[in-house]
């Protein structure tokens, strides 16, 4: 496991054929610098052939337009691991 500091890095590990899946959203906020450079590090993470676990401030970051993320995953290639008020920030509460 590598973390990615730098939109170089991220962009590197997206080019390497030999990794097969990311995990982004743990700790992301701090080191992206906000929510949209974020947006634009998941968006480019789906749209690769990758398996993409989205964690943490990735919720943070879709939570006033959760539409933005859940209309572009496929289940196939793509895994929310919210705990519990992650998903409310996302869905709403369950009642």
């Amino acid at each position: 496991v590598d973390a990615c500091n730098t939109t170089e890095d991220f962009n590197a590990v997206l080019a390497d054929a030999r990794r097969t899946a990311l995990v982004v959203g743990p700790g992301a906020l701090p080191a992206t610098g906000g929510e949209e450079h974020l947006r634009d590090i998941i968006q480019s993470a789906i749209a690769s052939p990758k398996t993409v676990v989205l964690d943490g401030d990735v919720f943070r970051a879709y939570e006033h337009q959760p539409h933005h993320l859940l209309g572009k995953l496929d289940p196939a290639r793509h895994v929310l691991t919210p705990h519990h008020g992650e998903f409310i920030r996302l869905f709403g509460a369950l009642d």
